[in-house]
This record gives C-alpha cells, sequence and structure tokens, in this order.
C-alpha cells in the first residue's frame, strides 16, 4: 500500500509486480545465478522486463537482489509474482533497513524526500549506502554507485565519519536485545503467523492460525492494517499494555526457524547485521 501512496508515483494495483511474492536466500552471488537458472528454466515469466538484476545493477539507495517476474496461472486466473534471489549479507542488508524504519519511524525503503538532504535521516541513508557498498567488495560484485574506485578501508572510512554513525548503532543493537520473544511459537510447530510490532517498546506479539483459518488470519490482518492506518480511531494495544501496533505482517511458515530467517528484524536477529560490522571495527 505505501508503494501506492508514494508521491509522484502513479500505480494501479493489478499492475504491481510485487502483489504477491517469495525469497530466495543462499550463501553467494554463484549460488544467485545457479537458482535464477532454474527458476528460468522452470516458471513461466511476463514478456516485458521479466527481470531486474541489482546486483549486477545496485540502486543507488545500496539495494541490492535479483528480482524475477513470473506470471502463476490458477483456475483460469493469472497472476504477477516477484520472486526475489539474494545472498545471505543482501538480506542482512535489507534487515537492516526494515529495522532502522521501525526504530526512526521513517521508511528508508522508499525513495528520499527533498525536506531529507540536511536531516539526520540523509546521513542514515549514507550509513546504508557504505554498509552495501562494503558488502558489495566483500562479495566481489558491481560497486554501489558512489563506490567506484573505493577500497573497504576507503568505505569503513566514511561510514566512521557519520556523525549518527555511534547512536545509530546502539539503537540496532538495542532493537535487537529487547524485542520480546513470544511464547506462542515455542512448541516448534507451522502454519500462518500473525506477526505484530510495536515500535513504542519494541513488543512483537504474535498469533498462530492453521492453514485452513487462512480466511480468519486475512480478517485479523485486515482489521490490525485498519487500525493502523487511521481506518478506525480506536487505539489497539498490545498484549502487555504497551503502545499500539505500528506494522503487521502475516506468514506462511513450516516452522518458527523459517520466521528468524524470513524476518529477523521481528525476530530480534539484527544481529547478524550488526555482528558483520563488528568485523570491520564498526
Amino acid at each position: 500500500m505505501n508503494k501506492l501512496r508514494r508521491p509522484g508515483t502513479h500505480f494501479e494495483l493489478g499492475a504491481l509486480d510485487d502483489i504477491g511474492g517469495c525469497r530466495v536466500i543462499v550463501d553467494s552471488p554463484s549460488q544467485v545465478d545457479q537458482v535464477v537458472l532454474v527458476l528460468k528454466t522452470n516458471l513461466g515469466f511476463k514478456g516485458r522486463n521479466p527481470e531486474k538484476d541489482y546486483i549486477r545493477e545496485p540502486q543507488k539507495s545500496g539495494y541490492r537482489s535479483y528480482h524475477l517476474f513470473a506470471v502463476v496461472e490458477d483456475e483460469g486466473a493469472r497472476y504477477r509474482v516477484e520472486i526475489q534471489v539474494r545472498t545471505r549479507l543482501e538480506h542482512y542488508w535489507a534487515t537492516a533497513v526494515e529495522a532502522m524504519s521501525e526504530i526512526y519511524g521513517h521508511d528508508y525503503k522508499s525513495p528520499p524526500l527533498p525536506k531529507e538532504e540536511e536531516s539526520m535521516d540523509a546521513e542514515r541513508r549514507e550509513f546504508l549506502t557504505a554498509v552495501s557498498a562494503l558488502f558489495a567488495l566483500r562479495e566481489g560484485t558491481s560497486p554501489v554507485p558512489g563506490s567506484e574506485g573505493l577500497a573497504a578501508n576507503d568505505v569503513i572510512r566514511r561510514l566512521k565519519s557519520l556523525s549518527c554513525l555511534d547512536q545509530l548503532m546502539i539503537d540496532l543493537r538495542a532493537s535487537a536485545d529487547s524485542v520480546f520473544q513470544p511464547d506462542a511459537i515455542d512448541d516448534g510447530s507451522g502454519g500462518l503467523f500473525l506477526l505484530e510490532f510495536s515500535r513504542e517498546n519494541q513488543n512483537l506479539d504474535v498469533e498462530r492460525f492453521a492453514v485452513s483459518e487462512l480466511r480468519d488470519a486475512l480478517r485479523r490482518y485486515d482489521s490490525l492494517e485498519r487500525d493502523i492506518e487511521g481506518f478506525t480511531r480506536e487505539k489497539r494495544n498490545c498484549i502487555d499494555g504497551g503502545g499500539a501496533y505500528d506494522n503487521v505482517v502475516l506468514s506462511y511458515a513450516q516452522n518458527p526457524e523459517q520466521l528468524s530467517v524470513a524476518y529477523p528484524n521481528y525476530s530480534a536477529n539484527v544481529n547478524l547485521f550488526t555482528d558483520m560490522l563488528k568485523q570491520y571495527g564498526i
């Protein structure tokens, strides 16, 4: 929905490629190429621009991933589905973007607005771009725009010159340490998981539904989304009495461990990102 509302855009819901999607996370860029080849061989794709290689051509923001846009047919209907294939490093970076958006209440996934130019948000974006440049160097892939010709030490010096760096790392580590780990997923079974996150107190609530309860899960998800978007004025509080939910995600997983991989910003695994930066003295 945020993509539909971005200023200066004119998206139509039926024309979006990522209205449905899935993600494949692998260990290396060479494995990305292998997975992409298998997918291209076995799936049908839309006619124009069926792929976007943001690994060989990273975005200015630092985003790196390989996107394929498949067309899936079911009972006479055609659905457009986005498939993202990325390495663990690329996924750690994307996780940090999500986590920082939750921490600071700012959408770092969307293009920057003009008013950001002199703000702390602009510095935080620079942090993300520089970290992505480091990871690209580590993986031996195309440089992130603005980092061409730079060595790792050059990028590290750029990172350490940012006035926001120390507090940003403190905030990321604190969010990783303080997210409430719910008891609702301790028994190891799978199903549909509704993750309900409160930025105010870093609280995570989880509701689980059986696959046969999909309609109930979607109704509950829709209700929470409407509360968050302000369609109702009734403030929904977390179970422990904290602040209102800021974000909800409905996901299928075969077990709770899969949730930790898919949504590490919710499951306190932002440490995977910060631990990687420790190797560079950050």
